[in-house]
């Protein structure tokens, strides 16, 4: 088994972003390891931009310099320490890792196998345990209103979550071809400005 150079995205500094390489050796990996080559990695524009441009970071604990960039991974299994029930050579999972080619990871650590028809689409779906989080901690109700501000990936998967819980939810947003996916779900849509505030107090009794 030949040795595999893994290529990884690492920001060293603000507005210095380079593409450093790792050896993986097949023939170390341990029993409980595999190795994985990526298929998808989901970029993060607020987190990303943020650390690129030097904002500091909410998290007070992050390591600002130098960081790695991404957390929502799709990768295909290539090698196995160990042949499993479970796990096999080829399988599709979902990880946590960063911007990188290739990585060595243990099974014990966290990853769900993938169905193949639907990669792409699970890459972020880290995204909606952050809308399921937030249903949670506003201890959303059957009747409840909720208000979604954005129609990016985090807006539409939060939105999903609040409707799946039984919230009327109302989305505002500017990004005009969301529009017909917003209606499929049976959802309400109001652009960003002052009109729209009117019109949200009269549908939902100024609650």
């Amino acid at each position: 088994m030949n040795k595999i150079t893994s290529k990884i995205y690492t920001l060293i500094n603000p507005r210095k972003l380079v593409l450093s390489e790792e050896i993986i050796d097949p023939k170390t990996i341990e029993k409980d390891e595999i190795i994985a080559q990526t298929i998808y990695s989901a970029i993060s524009p607020g987190t990303e931009l943020a650390a690129y441009c030097g904002i500091e970071p909410l998290r007070k604990n992050i390591i600002t310099y130098p960081r790695l960039l991404g957390y929502c991974n799709v990768a295909k299994i290539i090698h196995l320490g160990e042949e499993s029930e479970k796990w096999h050579v080829g399988d599709y999972i979902l990880t946590f890792q960063s911007h990188r080619t290739h990585f060595r990871f243990r099974l014990s650590d966290f990853m769900i196998k993938l169905n193949p028809s639907f990669l792409k689409e699970s890459t972020v779906s880290y995204l909606y345990h952050l809308g399921f989080h937030s249903v949670h901690t506003a201890e959303l109700k059957i009747g409840h209103n909720a208000a979604i501000i954005g129609m990016g990936v985090l807006g539409y998967t939060s939105a999903t979550i609040s409707k799946l819980a039984g919230g009327t939810t109302f989305i505002f947003t500017n990004q005009l071809e969301h529009i017909k996916l917003i209606q499929e779900k049976k959802m309400t849509y109001f652009p960003k400005n002052k009109e729209s505030l009117k019109h949200i107090n009269e549908l939902t009794e100024n609650i």
